[in-house]
Parts: C-alpha cells; structure tokens; sequence
C-alpha cells in the first residue's frame, strides 16, 4: 500500500489550490533510460535561447505577432523538438525499469509514481527512441518507443495529485437533473467496468468494443475503462441507425456491444443483422428481469468485479490512497506504445464503405494539451467548459471528455437535444456558471431559427461566460455576429475535423494581432502549416492568391493527426498500418494533406472556410457554392422584420442553366431540409 501522503508528492503541484466545482463525494513493456540524443541535446539550447514555448502558449500570446512567429519557427525548426517538449512536459510515460510513471518537470529532471503509488525520480531519462518516425509517410509515427495510457493520463495523476474530490463533469439529464461526477467516482468506476470487462467478457487487447449509449456519466466510465486496458473502442453517436450501427460493428470487428436500455432495439437490430454479432451488454439494467437471448446485464458483471477488486470492503469508505492501491493490485492501467490505437470513430454516412479514422494513446493527447492551453486557456482553478456533442464524434471525445480531464478542468455532460428547450443552453450556462462554449455552427442555426431567440436568451445570465468557438463546421458572419451579441462578445471561430484529431485553425489566446470580430477568419495554429491550394484541370497545384477559393492543405503531420484508416484485418500484428491506401488518398504529393474543404487566405494571414469543396451548384457552367447563397440569404435575417429564421441551397434541374438554385417554388422541400 503506498505511504501516507503519497498522493500528493507531485513536484510540480500547489495542493492548496481548489477547484471552485470541488464537492465533498457521497457514499506492457518499457524503455530503460537511454543516453539522450543529439537532437534532444540540441533542442534543449534552442529552447533555453528563444524562452520556453510550452509557458508562452501555456499564458496564450500576449506578445501578438512577435510571439507567435516565436512559437511557429521552434515549431517548425525542426518540428520534432518542439513536440518532445510538450510530450515530456504535459503527458506521464512509463519506466519499466522502474515500474514508475514519470513527467519531466520544469528543473528538467523527472518526477512520478511507481505502480505501487509512492513518488519517485530521475534526474535526466529519454521516453522515446524517436520522437518522429516519417519512413513510411503518411504513416507517421510519434515518440516511437515510448509507453503511456491515455486513462492513467486523464484520471489516475489527477488522484495521485490529491485531486479525487474535485469535480470532473457536471451531468445535466434532459429532465434538468443534475449530478456532480468526481475524479475519485470516475476513477473507481472505470476501474470496476476495467475488471469486468477483461475477466467476465474475457476481452484485452487487440480485440475491440463498441459503445452505444447517452451522453452520461456510465458512458464516460466506459470508455476511460476501455482506455485503462489499452482497448481500442469505437463510440457511436447516440441515435444512429441501427443499420449504420452494424456497418460500425462489421467494420471494427468489436467483441462487445455496450448500450443503454434506451438505445436496446437498435443495437439487438444491428447485432442481429450481422453474421458474428458481439456480445450485447446493457449497461444500465439493475433488475433481474428477463433480457433478450444474447445480451448481459451489466450490474451482475459489475457486482462480481466490485467484489474481486476491493476484496468485500466499501470503495467509499477507503482513502484516495487506499482505493489507488486496489485499483492498481488488480487493474492497474496498461502501458500501451504511443502509437497504440486509442479509439476509432467514423466519418461517412450510412452509404458506402465506412472509414474509421484510428488517434493513438501519445501524440493525440499531447496535442490536445496543446491546443487547450494555447486556444482555450483552460484554468484548472475556475474554468468550466461545456461542448455541445456526444462521444460519437470527435469534438465529443476531445475537448468534452479527454482535454478536460488531462488539464484537470471540469466540463459539462449534457444528455439530450441542447435545443429542447430552445434556451437550454443559456440555462446550462446560467445555473453552472459556464465559463467556456464549444458549440458548432449547426447548433446556432438550430437557436436563431427558434422565434424569440434573442429574448430567450437575454432571460439568463451570461456573464461567466469568457469565450465560446465554433468546432469543424462551415459558419458564416451572420450566425458568428449573433454568437458574439448574445452569448459573449470573445466568441471565435476554429477549423478541424475528424481527421485533424484538434484544432488546427483558430486564434490564439490574447493575441491582440488576431482581432476578434465577426468575419469568421481564424489562423493556422503556430505549429500547424497550412495552406490554400488550387488544382489545374492538368492535375498540377498551386498555391492560391489572396482571396482566391481553393482546397485548404496541411503541409506537413503534427503528432494529434490521425494515425491511419481502421482495417480489422491483421490488427494486433507489428506489421499492422491499418488501410494504408486509403489513408494514402488524403494525401497529394508535394501538396501535403487535402481534406476536400474550400477555404479562402485573406492578406495578413487569416483563413475563412466555405465548407465542402464540392458542395457546388453549376449553374451554367460557373461553379458557385451552397455556401456562399445561404449566407447571402441569411445576411436579411438582420434587417427588421425579416421572415428568414434558417435557410439552404439546394440545386434543382433547370432546362435552361442545367442546374439552378431554388428556394420560392419549392419550401416545402427547403422546409424539411432545414428541420431534419
């Protein structure tokens, strides 16, 4: 058992910092220590010479430009030295020689716990045999070598940093209802849903599960289970069709079916549809009423694995260090290799062949440490952010559950529609003091459609709200001015998707050389080589003018980029690339990595972004896209009384122009379109 205090041996940490969402709670193989690299060497004058950019963008950049041209040439000069800073600094990797989870701390020496929980450290270590291996580009690999784990990363520091009381997420059901989710809670349900899962399903890696379930507190254990065992997993939007659902099932080759009673019919469809359907586990069954043939209930699994690990004894009457300790004994977290797939999550519709785009244990996670600091400033003292998402998509499992849990921020789980009532979340933000708004563009759409928006909203109080951002969807000057109106004037616009894994456009935090106004124009991250390019009708790029429309490139990987495209077959295998020739396809040589969004480089440096490249009408013969006529539609929502709430373009055959868009004839089709 480890010693007395030994949660709180970090040296790094002020202990006697409290968050203000704090509440009382209710009843693999390793790396030794290697001489380190020239290049490590090298990167330790650099930095020392132009200051330390894991604190400038820690603090945001205030210094504007200067700053930020700082940050970018030690990000670019060269890439892999500024990432070994920010992975040795902000992530723990584990020592098997010491049996010890170690981060480098500012002094440079390293600082940790061994698995049995008592603190130690190393005066100088190298995690990594590389931080970049590009020879087999685009498969990329990060901090090759090295071992971590995403749940030990996300939950168990913040206890061993005597962290355990401080709220992790504010749940909020659709009736209102309201629950505060601990650390400590979360830590020792995932660690029981762990045991479970590996002893009573018999699943470890390289097999893989599936969650289908709410927006709840449950779903969160699970899926920090999953990464507490180096189990990939695939979280599904709740919701989804059951014949998309088993696309995913086929797809992944999942073992387990994890679901809720709300979500039971759909996945018995899906399991039923497919010719080896996974286990089927109803997470939140309590009775002992008759299942469906096929499905376990998860409270008898749980029951047994409460037992096994804590040996008869009440989990909530032990100490942070003693619960630790029985964690630790029989589940403790797996150190998986950076690269390990962490979770898989899809992008297609219900048509075609899915594409499951694989992030890792390492780089992901780096990444999003990075991009909240710089971006977001997260303050672990007094922040609260709330994402409008689900774990089935990316913004979900990055900045609702991962990034607040790696930088000890609480962040709010909002079951059900955000839009239901239509001034939820005004409310949500209101009653928990929100501090920090994700929320997409489809969302504010969805509000400013609602009559009375801007009175509903003007209903509550706003004013903790000190910044909000738009997240992977196309928005326009309308909806971002009515953001900036009526929930906080710092309400800016950031570009990512799927694949990115992060943020890849935004602004950076007090960057007074970055104005904030409702233009939509956000800047490549510091790190992040982005690009605007147009391809010739030969097949030839080049690089766009100002103010020219083209494809938006990435010109060089970053560490939270996706890893590869899932293919189940020989998954497990050191050869194992996932379907390399499709993730290939994203990339053009000499071009770099091309999304297929439209976007635009304005002088000075801004980016704004128009949506998919080929969502175009051509109507005779000139292309135009969807985009660009619905904002023109919207900017009469601003004149007085206008009859526009939300609009889209659709094209409609034309005898004349080929194509043409519609909107008078034919409201009853925009009308559905708009309310689906």
């Amino acid at each position: 058992m480890p010693p007395a205090g030994a949660i709180a041996a970090h040296a790094d940490d002020d202990h006697t910092k409290t968050n203000d969402h704090s509440v009382q709670e209710a009843p693999g193989g390793g790396r030794a220590a290697p001489a380190r690299t020239a290049a490590a060497a090298a990167a330790q004058s650099s930095s020392a010479a132009s200051s330390d950019h894991v604190e400038l963008c820690s603090g945001g950049i205030a210094g504007g430009r200067a700053a930020y041209e700082l940050v970018r040439r030690a990000a670019s000069d060269p890439a892999a030295e500024f990432w070994e800073r920010w992975a040795s600094r902000e992530l723990h990797w584990y020592h098997a020689t010491l049996g010890a989870w170690l981060s480098q701390s500012a002094d440079g020496g390293w600082t940790g716990w061994t698995t049995e929980g008592s603190p130690t450290s190393l005066d100088s270590w190298q995690p990594w045999a590389a931080a970049v291996d590009a020879s087999e580009a685009p498969h990329v690999r990060w901090f090759c070598g090295a071992q971590t784990n995403a749940a030990f990363n996300e939950v168990d520091r913040q206890v061993l940093r005597g962290y355990g009381g401080e709220v992790a997420f504010v749940a909020e059901s659709p009736s209102g209802e309201t629950s505060k989710i601990t650390r400590r809670w979360l830590l020792l349900h995932s660690v029981i849903i762990a045991h479970a899962v590996r002893d009573g399903l018999r699943v470890a890696a390289p097999k893989r599960i599936a969650l289908y379930m709410p927006n709840t507190p449950l779903a969160v254990a699970w899926i920090e289970a999953a990464k507490r065992l180096g189990v990939p997993f695939v979280a599904v939007a709740a919701g989804t069709a059951s014949s998309t659902l088993a696309d995913r099932l086929a797809d992944t080759g999942a073992s387990v079916l994890v679901t809720s009673g709300t979500f039971l019919e759909q996945a018995l469809a899906a399991a039923e549809a497919l010719p080896h359907p996974p286990t089927l586990v109803l997470a939140d069954s309590h009775g002992d009423g008759e299942l469906p043939a096929g499905c376990v209930a998860a409270h008898v699994l749980l029951r047994r694995a409460r037992a096994a690990v804590f040996d008869g004894a009440d989990p909530d009457r032990l100490s942070d260090t003693q619960l630790l300790a029985a964690a630790w004994k029989h589940v403790p977290p797996t150190p998986v290799e950076s690269s390990w797939p962490l979770f898989v999550l899809y992008t297609s519709g219900s048509t075609g062949k899915p594409k499951g785009i694989v992030h890792t244990h390492g780089g992901y996670q780096v990444g999003l440490c990075a991009t909240v600091r710089l971006v977001f400033d997260l303050r672990p003292e007094s922040d609260l952010i709330c994402v409008v998402a689900t774990a089935g998509w990316i913004t979900g499992q990055s900045y609702m559950i991962a990034a607040p849990l790696l930088c000890r921020v609480s962040s709010v789980l909002l079951d059900g529609s955000p839009t239901s009532p239509p001034d939820r979340i005004a409310g949500v933000i209101s009653r928990h003091r929100v501090t920090v708004l994700k929320a997409g563009s489809t969302f504010l759409r969805m509000l400013m459609a609602t009559p009375n928006a801007e009175a509903q909203l003007a209903r509550h109080d706003l004013t903790s709200l000190r910044m909000g951002t738009f997240c992977a969807e196309p928005v326009n000057e309308v909806v971002q001015s009515f953001a900036q109106r009526h929930l906080t004037s710092n309400y800016i616009n950031c570009y990512w998707a799927t694949e990115h894994g992060g943020v890849v456009w935004g602004r950076c935090h007090n960057n007074a050389d970055q104005p904030v106004r409702p233009d939509t124009r956000s800047w490549p991250l510091p790190w992040i080589d982005g690009e605007v390019m147009v391809e010739d009708e030969l097949g030839g790029w080049r690089r766009a003018a100002d103010g020219e429309q083209g494809e938006v490139v990435v010109r060089a990987q970053y560490p939270y980029m996706a890893h590869t495209v899932w293919q189940s077959e020989g998954f497990g295998d050191a050869a194992w690339r996932g379907d390399s020739a499709r993730w290939a396809k994203y990339f053009v040589a000499g071009v770099g990595y091309v999304q297929g969004d439209a976007a635009v480089r304005h002088a000075g440096g801004a980016f704004s972004f128009h949506g998919r490249s080929d969502e175009v009408i051509n109507v005779a013969g000139n292309r135009i896209g969807t985009e660009e006529i619905e904002n023109l539609l919207l900017l009469d929502r601003e004149s007085p009384g206008s009859p526009v709430l939300n609009c889209a373009v659709v094209g409609m055959d034309d005898p004349l122009l080929g194509t043409a868009p519609r909107s008078e004839e034919h409201t009853s089709e925009l009308q559905s379109l708009t309310s689906s």
